[in-house]
């Protein structure tokens, strides 16, 4: 791949930008993936050792039959072959992730402008559009600054107002528009780079919140962009017939005040519709979750079925044979030294009596041992 040439402002500031950037992040993003592929990187000695132990568990945990099930090694296999394949192959990389994130924005601004292509002078050049703008702010300022003259203030001045305004106007496109786009490219470069270290991460249950951290990032990178680009469309659009009389009055040496005014405003609600914007796909982003099978084969997340129905109430399940076994032998084992115990006790104490030991009347006692002394101790002459 070749070097990128050096920041061209014949081009213009917003389009030298961002062209810019677009081709320096490219070349970094390949650059930086191809060099952890290469045959002398340390991470092929790390990835393969990450497979080999991947390997290693689940057949442990198959052997042993501690969750690891012959029915989920299709999808294992197939996890196996996406992460090697994405972790090794530049062109399959490029195509299902990198050009996703990267290109996807771009491509969503020129489908949102093309339609308009009969009525405006902005249709599928977003960039050139952005350029235009700048460039009519811009100027405008610089008229309006010289028909203020030097050192008059825009307390006093309206033309000096103006003229601060739409300078203040054109930072604001600048920064929201070239600056927001250029993170979201170096950032999508940046993740794409090192997106081989985060696929094989997906191959552990401990380290998966890592890659899912990872495609967030990515996400928040692609709404921001894609979110910002959109709005900007729309900006353009109702700038565009504001941009016009402003070009109109500034060649025509009739400057307006509030012509300027409004169209400052518009940029810089714009400007903070932007911010909220980029806001808004990162918080969107961060919703993104993977769903895991747990070691009985359901998703994690998703609502539990009970192993076992439970009877309505007042009805009677219809218990099995083990159940009923079960059963059984709880009761017997809470109940039985209820049963063992007060045996025992009267045995003793009726052998405690002494023989010759007043009798209590009947029904005294819960045991009647006159009887049994009656019994022992003369009863048998009878």
């Amino acid at each position: 791949m070749k070097a990128c040439p050096a920041l061209d402002m014949d081009a213009g500031a917003i389009r030298g930008v961002l062209e810019t950037v677009d081709c320096h992040a490219r070349f970094y993003a390949q650059s930086g993936y191809e060099a952890l592929g290469s045959p002398g990187s340390p991470y092929q000695a790390w990835l393969t050792a990450f497979l080999v132990i991947y390997v290693a568990v689940l057949g442990y945990r198959l052997l042993l039959g501690s969750g690891a099930r012959m029915s989920d090694l299709p999808l294992t296999a197939l996890k196996i072959g996406a992460v090697l394949a994405l972790a090794t192959n530049w062109t399959l990389f490029q195509t299902l992730v990198f050009d996703l994130v990267y290109r996807t924005p771009i491509e969503v601004a020129r489908l949102l402008t093309g339609p308009a292509a009969q009525s405006s002078a902005f249709a599928g050049d977003p960039v050139g559009a952005l350029q235009v703008a700048y460039d009519q702010l811009s100027l405008s300022a610089e008229a309006f600054g010289k028909a203020a003259g030097p050192g008059a203030s825009a307390f006093s001045n309206g033309n000096a107002a103006a003229a601060e305004a739409l300078w203040q106007a054109a930072r604001a496109l600048f920064f929201t528009t070239a600056g927001v786009f250029s993170v979201a490219m170096v950032g999508a470069a940046v993740l794409t780079a090192l997106g081989p270290i985060f696929v094989a991460l997906l191959l552990f249950p401990a380290t998966r919140g890592v890659f899912e951290g990872w495609v967030r990032a990515l996400l928040a990178t692609l709404m921001a962009a894609m979110l910002g680009w959109i709005s900007t469309a729309l900006m353009l659009t109702i700038l565009e017939s504001g941009l016009l009389t402003l070009a109109q009055e500034r060649v025509a040496l009739e400057l307006n005040v509030d012509t300027a005014l409004s169209v400052s405003g518009v940029v810089m609600i714009f400007a903070l519709v932007q911010v909220g914007l980029v806001l808004a796909g990162a918080l969107m982003a961060c919703g993104f979750r993977l769903k895991a099978r747990t070691r009985h084969g359901a998703m994690e997340g998703a609502p539990q079925t009970p192993s076992r129905v439970e009877p309505p109430a007042g009805e009677v399940g219809v218990l099995s044979r083990a159940e009923r076994l079960a059963a059984s032998l709880s009761q017997t084992s809470t109940y039985a030294p209820r049963y063992s115990g007060p045996p025992v006790a009267a045995t003793r104490s009726a052998a405690a009596v002494p023989s010759g030991a007043p009798l209590g009347t009947a029904g005294a006692t819960y045991r009647r041992p006159s009887v049994r002394g009656r019994d022992d101790f003369g009863g048998g002459a009878a």
